[in-house]
């Protein structure tokens, strides 16, 4: 039984999207609630699957963001550190933290990111090459 009110959606990734080497494929699952509400708490939810050799730019946020890993392993680095995550870890990363992931195994991972409102305009990138700055 369905209702209506309450929409069911599937995220589906296109086979060549899982298995191309070196992509990382990133998907927007919800934006909630109301965001026309003045005290409406919003959540950012996303999904990252990366294939093998698959690597991120380097990001820092203004706000905090929170990781699960559900499936490989990622290569988190994270101020210059570097951190195996395996399926099942989760953590925060704190707000103003430089990280990056990158898959170095030869199978796919894919990891959960949640953020306590939209963070697309709170967001610094730059390429891992100039992480030395």
């Amino acid at each position: 039984m369905s209702d209506p009110a309450v929409p069911v959606r599937r995220l589906r990734l296109e086979e060549d999207e899982r298995l191309r080497p070196s992509v990382v494929v990133q998907r927007v699952l919800s934006i909630m609630p109301d965001v026309e509400a003045a005290d409406s708490a919003a959540i950012h939810i996303g999904v990252t699957v990366m294939s093998a050799g698959a690597a991120t730019e380097h990001l820092c946020h203004s706000i905090s963001e929170f990781i699960y890993v559900v499936d490989g392993e990622l290569v988190m680095t994270l101020d210059r550190r570097d951190l195996l995550l395996s399926a099942g870890d989760y953590l925060t990363i704190p707000a103003g933290r430089w990280h990056a992931f990158r898959n170095e195994t030869a199978q796919i991972a894919l990891m959960l990111f949640a953020f306590e409102r939209n963070p697309t305009m709170l967001t610094s990138r730059r390429a891992p090459a100039s992480q030395s700055s």
